[in-house]
């Protein structure tokens, strides 16, 4: 990164990569609320970890900072400078009313979370601010509520979809049951014809029996 000094002068100085992770919930395995991952170097065939001192690989292998706005189960605060920024980022959870300005639960004693407080209290003072969040908010909402219409009208028409399938199938079915019922019947009929003329009985009398036509019969 390039950037003046004091007197003027241009300097360039290595910047390193760092990745904040502010989390509005906790997951079940943090047990803290603040963890630092530093990663180390491996070579990439033995997977041996490597010790080497390079400002490049140092700067690609950043730490990563996640912070969990949720209280982690069992666990208390100790009163940190971290844990004071941490809960400045408390979040509504699921369900609850939502906030354009969000009150604090307590003042922090740390300095600097002090110094962040009376910072972004600054945009609550401005009624411009305050009016473009509230304007915001009522955008995400709409949003929110486009986006669950949309959804559940695509719930309504798989479901319409599913169920025409169904009936399709139905149909399917009913139409083979009695294609398979006039099949046995046809059988049944022919059966007992050839039955009647083993025993002599005339064409018309079969005819009157079974209902098939003379030239049906002829053929047996």
């Amino acid at each position: 990164e390039s950037y003046k000094t004091g007197e003027g002068k241009s300097e360039s100085k290595h910047l390193p990569i760092i990745a904040v992770y502010i989390l509005g919930y906790c997951p079940q395995e943090f047990t803290v609320p603040y963890i630092i991952v530093r990663n180390n170097i491996y070579d990439g065939v033995s997977e041996q970890e490597l010790f080497i001192e390079s400002k490049t690989i140092n700067l690609l292998t950043h730490r990563s900072y996640f912070l969990t706005a949720v209280q982690p189960k069992g666990y208390k605060w100790r009163g940190t400078r971290q844990e004071a920024i941490i809960r400045l980022f408390r979040q509504k959870l699921q369900g609850e009313e939502s906030n354009t300005i969000y009150e604090l639960e307590e003042e922090p004693n740390d300095a600097i979370a002090k110094e962040i407080v009376t910072y972004l209290h600054r945009g609550t003072e401005n009624e411009e601010i305050v009016k473009q969040l509230k304007a915001e908010e009522e955008y995400y909402k709409s949003l929110q509520e486009m986006e669950f219409d949309l959804e559940q009208e695509r719930k309504e028409k798989e479901e319409a979809l599913k169920q025409a399938e169904q009936e399709r199938k139905r149909a399917e079915q009913e139409r083979k049951r009695a294609e398979e019922f006039k099949k046995q019947e046809k059988e049944a009929k022919i059966k007992l014809a050839k039955k009647m003329l083993k025993y002599g009985e005339s064409i018309e009398e079969i005819m009157k029996e079974t209902g098939l036509s003379r030239e049906e019969i002829e053929k047996m």
